[in-house]
């Protein structure tokens, strides 16, 4: 796939939106909670704010006009970088027991 498409109102956390950042895969979406933290990758986002179909459509079609530039967060500085889903499984194991030891 080349592109991934979040119709939502707020995007404030989806294994979907870092995946697709990760890969350097092209995102139509409102602006997500915490912009900065995708550094490089937005400048090909497609923001559309307030979501609505209609535009979203044509962002789209706007975009396929120029092409993109590589793989911007696969690697190199300003990558996102989080943890593999092992630790981040662990680390949530580790709060929960946390939570009921309190």
């Amino acid at each position: 796939m080349d592109w991934v498409a979040l119709p939502y109102r707020r995007v404030w956390s989806s294994g979907v939106l870092v995946a697709a950042a990760q890969q350097g895969r092209r995102i139509l979406s409102p602006p997500p909670v915490g912009a900065d933290a995708y550094g490089p990758a937005l400048e090909d986002w497609q923001i559309v704010e307030p979501w609505d179909d209609d535009v979203a459509v044509l962002r789209w079609q706007e975009a396929l006009m120029v092409p993109q530039e590589g793989q911007r967060m696969a690697s190199g500085p300003g990558a996102l970088t989080l943890p593999r889903w092992d630790e981040a499984a662990d680390a949530l194991g580790d709060f929960y027991h946390r939570i009921l030891a309190a």
